[in-house]
């Protein structure tokens, strides 16, 4: 399966990035339908060269809606400039199957006022 796409944009080093919503869904014999997350683990982590940082259920990450496959990434702030890749992964505990569903972008700029 290949990951959707989603860039999350530009942002001032030290400003708060806003809360991003998502819906998980997958498409099965040409049905698509959101992925039920309540037997899941959410992993998310954001990389800049070397520096790492994740987020998970509880810890950045929060399930809204799990049968209809919602989550949100929290509101959060990094404080090195530059372009984060980042990916969302998920892992199924009922089978123990990983998938990463998004990727994407996050460009920190650099700031003026300290």
């Amino acid at each position: 399966m290949t990951p959707k796409e989603y860039n999350y944009g530009a942002f001032v080093r030290g400003d708060t990035i806003p809360k991003r919503r998502f819906t998980i869904t997958k498409t099965i014999n040409s049905v698509t339908a959101p992925v039920d997350l309540s037997d899941y683990t959410i992993r998310c982590d954001f990389l800049l060269l070397k520096d790492r940082i994740s987020k998970v259920e509880g810890e950045g990450i929060t399930i809204i809606d799990a049968i209809n496959g919602v989550f949100e990434i929290d509101k959060f702030t990094l404080s090195k400039a530059g372009k984060y890749q980042f990916d969302i992964e998920f892992k199924d505990d009922s089978n123990d199957i990983v998938q990463t569903y998004v990727k994407g972008d996050l460009e920190i700029l650099e700031d003026v006022t300290k």
